[in-house]
């Protein structure tokens, strides 16, 4: 995050980072990873940036009963709330995550969710016919 504005904001930001995957050969989302950071604008030098990451996220891919399963990176969401915790600013993909952020920040990282960020059970394997 760049500071672009020519005034200072002397109160802190929070900062939050979601990211999404998806079930390879079903229809779930799955909360991948959550990373958060609190900054102040005015500390930092204007056309400096404030910085920080997740952590690296493993992703499986793999054939069970001649069916192809595992999960894939889908998007991710990043919010910027303020100190009355009111989100000021974010950027998605896919843009419904935004919607449901609410639900998305109660989620432990690990769970399935549908598109409305409510947790659900992933989806099991079709019978062998």
């Amino acid at each position: 995050m760049k500071q672009s504005t020519g005034g200072k904001y002397n109160y802190p930001l929070k900062v939050e980072l979601f990211a999404i995957g998806s079930e390879i050969g079903a229809n779930q989302f799955i909360l991948l990873d959550r990373a958060a950071a609190s900054f102040v604008p005015s500390e930092f030098e204007r056309g400096t940036a404030f910085e920080f990451s997740g952590r690296t996220v493993d992703l499986l891919d793999y054939d069970v009963y001649e069916m192809r399963r595992g999960d894939r990176y889908d998007g991710f969401l990043i919010t910027v709330t303020d100190e009355r915790g009111e989100v000021i600013a974010h950027r998605s993909t896919p843009s419904w995550l935004i919607e449901h952020w609410d639900r998305l920040a109660d989620l432990p990282v690990g769970s399935f969710m549908d598109k409305t960020c409510t947790r659900v059970w992933p989806t099991p394997l079709r019978p062998q016919h």
